[in-house]
């Protein structure tokens, strides 16, 4: 009875084995940021691979399974979920005609072309927004029989982030208006003083810019609007003109990945006053700091809303200003507010 059990044992691991064997994920390049093999060097050897935050990733390789085509390639990071990757498969019926069980004889079978002219090689969409700091980058065969086969990465990722999320993220409040009056952050110095105020926060969404009620005088006063990292070192920086008081939309050069930052406002014209922020919590927590007068009470309470990141590749614009959950109400809020403040800063003017 022993000896048939063992064999029995021995036969099913056989089989096991057969199976693992004939089923096969290869990757045989894998590049950064290079999409062409005669530029590109391959880092797959590497470990840890080295990623700056911001960086694509490209692979080249086949798939195969005797008993269900290939499905996709996804990847995902310390075990979260699955991600996309660009859609460049071709067949590879010389796989199978290397004597390598393989379903549909190879077809749908590899990922990546040869040559960047013919499409490039496969993009891990998304990857440029993985957060700082050591990771397992795993790469995963899906075949149509339900079974999946993976691989597995020590990545390092630093730097920041200069490609935003594959898919746009939502837009999100760093400060709401809440009433027709309440506090609000102001800048006027009305002297030869530089001033700045910060808005640091951390966000789990990706961001490419913001939408504020701005109020500024003189009319036509330019802003410095720098983002600094969680350090305090500047990542971006551009200049905003406004034009009167009303409704602005910021838009960064880039695209910043979910984490710690600051919005910092800094004067540029001497004398000028601007007037941003709101007294009321936002979705995200925002802790203020500089040295611009921020305990005004004269005006109804302006807005920071947060605006998501979009695709890169798609020719799409930043979002316009809405709350994640009803972007028509927003909308209608943002108005009435800018209204309510607009006649208070008519009033201010004229009282100073």
């Amino acid at each position: 009875m022993k000896k048939i059990l063992a064999i029995a044992i021995v036969t099913v691991l056989t089989v096991a084995l057969c199976v693992s064997a004939n089923a096969q994920l290869n990757i045989d390049r894998l590049f950064i940021n290079a999409n062409d093999l005669n530029e590109g060097t391959d880092v797959k050897a590497n470990d840890p691979i080295e990623i700056n935050a911001g960086d694509k990733v490209y692979i080249l390789g086949w798939a195969a399974n005797p008993d269900g085509a290939l499905k996709e390639i996804v990847w995902s990071v310390d075990g979260g979920a699955d991600q996309k990757c660009s859609d460049i498969y071709r067949d590879r019926s010389d796989v199978a005609g290397a004597g390598i069980a393989i379903a549909d004889n190879g077809t749908h079978g590899g990922f990546g072309i040869d040559a960047a002219a013919d499409g490039g090689m496969m993009e891990l969409l998304g990857i440029g927004s993985v957060a700082a700091g050591a990771h397992v980058l795993t790469i995963k065969a899906v075949y149509a029989d339900g079974t999946s086969e993976s691989l597995d990465y020590n990545i390092s990722v630093s730097g920041e982030s200069s490609q935003p999320a594959a898919e746009k993220d939502p837009d999100t409040w760093l400060c709401k208006a809440g009433g027709t009056v309440a506090t609000g952050w102001w800048m006027h110095p009305f002297t030869d003083q530089e001033w700045e105020i910060n808005f640091k926060f951390t966000t789990p969404n990706a961001f490419e810019g913001f939408v504020s009620t701005l109020f500024a005088n003189p009319e036509g006063a330019t802003v410095k609007i720098n983002v600094l990292d969680a350090d305090g070192n500047v990542l971006d920086t551009v200049e905003h003109t406004q034009a009167g008081d009303g409704l602005a939309t910021i838009t960064f050069n880039k695209a910043f990945a979910p984490g710690t930052y600051t919005i910092q406002f800094k004067s540029t014209d001497n004398g000028a006053h601007f007037v941003v922020g709101s007294s009321e919590a936002g979705d995200i927590p925002v802790e203020i700091s500089g040295n611009g007068n921020t305990n005004e009470s004269t005006l109804a309470a302006p807005i920071i809303l947060l605006t998501g990141a979009v695709n890169p590749g798609s020719g799409s614009t930043p979002s316009q200003p809405s709350n994640p959950k009803t972007a028509d109400a927003a909308v209608i809020a943002i108005a009435a507010v800018a209204v309510v403040a607009l006649a208070g800063v008519v009033v201010a003017k004229k009282v100073r």
